[in-house]
């Protein structure tokens, strides 16, 4: 995608802390909000499930408020270090590319901010996360030039060209037999391979379809390699027909076999931390769509990043983010923030002392 090498000169002040010009004041202010808000989410969670589970004293006066500051701290820390590292990868960086302010900051952040949890709820907050960042993708991915209906469409004319040339191949037989058998005529119409053609059809064009759509929208061109790819993949579809269904799934166990025989003789990799990875990389999934295109993002995470930012999110200057082509200026009906022109790189739209 084009996008991607794009980038703007500005500074962090510019961007994202616009209420200060200090990177550590901001800091301190994000992370300070951040706490109150944690504490006021945790302390009635805990105290509800206490009783819920009918816990006894021991835990009320032993346990109880550890836990409530541990969930805390996680969820301040993953707010503090957010703006941490939005700071430091624009001084590493020299300006901002469509990646960095959001996905850049928010790894790092929520890696380090998850492996403060207790291990026992880190499950429940990966699972969470990457079901947000799934529907985050997938509403991206609709407005990226209607990739999805074209495939969508794609299946459906060719899964209907596949069940259309079955049965004109079955139906002049069965009409023979009209009168004796009618029943055929029935079983020309429903039969299993009529929609086994249709299926391998529709998929291998859709999948053709989606992928080099896919590709055509990273790459920003058009290339025979995304034939390649795309051809390589809607092969995948030969699974509805000719039952090759079995030998993909014997491939599938190969692979998983040959997999943990390579870990067992030390030659793959073993991936102990994978909750906390895939923790880290749905919340930077999330982060990426609440700074470049909060359309996208579910309404009530969004909601919930105000509440723990006490409503800083939204004073980012996200119409300095508009050259990345991702609308993210669409949702805050304007809104220009007023700068100090002695801290701004680039002239700002609104001085703070006009």
């Amino acid at each position: 995608m084009a996008a991607l090498s794009k980038s703007v000169p500005h500074s962090c002040y510019e961007i994202g802390h616009t209420w200060s010009t200090s990177c550590v004041l901001s800091t301190l202010q994000v992370t300070f909000g951040a706490l109150q808000e944690s504490f006021k989410i945790y302390a009635p969670l805990y105290m509800i499930a206490a009783i819920l589970r009918r816990r006894k004293l021991d835990y009320y006066i032993h346990k109880l408020l550890p836990e409530i500051l541990q969930s805390t701290s996680f969820l301040t820390a993953n707010g503090g270090f957010y703006i941490m590292f939005f700071c430091i990868l624009r001084k590493l960086l020299g300006k901002f590319y469509m990646w960095s302010p959001g996905f850049g900051a928010a790894l790092p952040a929520s890696y380090l901010a998850i492996l403060i949890e207790r291990k026992s709820r880190r499950g429940l907050l990966t699972i969470y996360m990457a079901n947000l960042a799934t529907e985050s993708i997938f509403r991206m991915a609709v407005t990226r030039d209607n990739c999805i209906s074209y495939c969508i469409k794609g299946f459906i004319r060719m899964f209907s060209v596949g069940y259309l040339i079955q049965c004109c191949l079955r139906i002049p037989s069965a009409l023979r037999h009209l009168f004796t058998k009618p029943s055929r005529l029935l079983s020309a119409l429903y039969n299993k391979e009529n929609f086994q053609l249709g299926a391998f059809l529709g998929s291998f064009v859709s999948i053709y379809k989606g992928t080099s759509c896919f590709l055509r929208w990273v790459r920003n061109l058009d290339d025979e390699l995304h034939a390649l790819i795309a051809g390589f993949l809607a092969g995948i579809s030969m699974m509805f027909y000719k039952s090759t269904a079995i030998s993909m799934y014997l491939a599938s166990k190969l692979v998983e076999t040959m997999y943990f025989k390579g870990i067992e003789a030390g030659k793959c990799p073993y991936f102990p931390h994978a909750d906390t990875l895939i923790y880290a990389v749905s919340t930077a999934i999330c982060f990426q769509a609440a700074v470049m295109e909060v359309q996208n993002l579910r309404p009530s995470y969004w909601k919930f990043l105000l509440r723990l930012t006490k409503g800083k999110f939204a004073l980012m200057n996200r119409r300095a983010l508009d050259v990345f082509g991702s609308q993210a200026s669409r949702n805050f009906k304007g809104f220009i923030p007023r700068l100090d022109p002695r801290f701004t790189v680039v002239k700002p739209e609104l001085e703070l002392n006009s």
